[in-house]
Parts: structure tokens; sequence; C-alpha cells
């Protein structure tokens, strides 16, 4: 009996991989639809595996390439609310900050780019993640926006984001 938990476990997982790999083809291919059908069938047979979160980020990534800003946002919500992947917390934070900003919702967007850098401020992602806040500020007038602009500015010397805030700053 045991054996046989195992087995099925496996199987599971393989499939719930298998079914994100394919999801991931379709995606990179421009077979969006197809790729989105996928990730539907992943995140309703495996709900709670870890290859679902990185579906719904996959999702999300697809949804914000189509323009399609608050689908692609609750792609992103979804992968938060899915428990037992910290793993994939900061991307879909930082997806979220990005279609809330592209849906025209600074404030939400600037909020949630705020969650992210209170906790993940040395991911790969920050950079732009606090581009998404200085822009949210600046766009909304507030006068705290030249403060990200020179936060960026300092954070990464001798990148294209600190010629990027410094373009943006005045």
């Amino acid at each position: 009996i045991v054996t046989a938990f195992f087995v099925r476990a496996s199987r599971a997982r393989e499939e719930a991989w298998s079914l994100l790999s394919a999801a991931t083809m379709y995606a990179q291919s421009g077979q969006a639809d197809a790729s989105l059908n996928q990730v539907k069938a992943l995140t309703e047979a495996h709900p709670g595996s870890p290859a679902s979160s990185y579906a719904r980020l996959l999702a999300g990534d697809v949804l914000f390439q189509q323009g399609k800003f608050k689908e692609a946002a609750q792609a992103y919500q979804g992968a938060l609310d899915q428990p037992g992947n910290p793993a994939t917390v900061p991307m879909a934070l930082s997806g979220m900050a990005l279609s809330q900003e592209g849906g025209g919702d600074c404030a939400a967007a600037g909020t949630t780019a705020q969650r992210f850098l209170d906790s993940h401020q040395d991911h790969f992602l920050a950079p732009l993640t606090h581009a998404v806040l200085a822009r949210c500020l600046a766009s909304q007038g507030k006068p705290e926006a030249k403060e990200a602009f020179q936060r960026i500015e300092i954070l990464y010397p001798g990148t294209y984001w600190e010629g990027w805030a410094k373009a943006r700053k005045s």
C-alpha cells in the first residue's frame, strides 16, 4: 500500500511538471491560448503542487504580454495565494506590481512594489520593482518620487538603472 501511494504521488508530480513544460513550450512558440489551457489543466488537476505555482506565474507572464493586465495581476495573486512555494513569491509580487501599473492602478502597484522591496530587496527583480515604485510615485505627483529615483541611483551605481533613474528624477 505504501509503495502504491509513493508511485501514485510520483506520477502525479511528473504529470504536473509535464503539463508545465507543455505550457511553457506553447508560450515560447507564441501559442498563448494553448499555454493558458495547459496552465488551467495543471492548476485544476494538481492545485497544490509546486508546478502549479510556477504555472500561475507563467499565466501571469502570458497575460501581461497580451496586455491583459488585470487578468495577469489575478494570476500572480493566485501564485501568492498558493502556500508552500516561497521561491515564487518575489516573482509573483514583482509581476503583480508591473501588472497593476500597466492596468493604471498605481496606488496598488506602489503598495505591491513596496511589499516586494520590504522582503526581497536583494532579489534580481529588485531594480525593476524599484522602478515600478518610482514611476508610480511620480505619476501620482508624490514628493517621495525624487527620493525613490535617488535610491535607485545609489543602490545600482554603474548600471542601466542608475542612468535610467538620473534621467527621470528631475
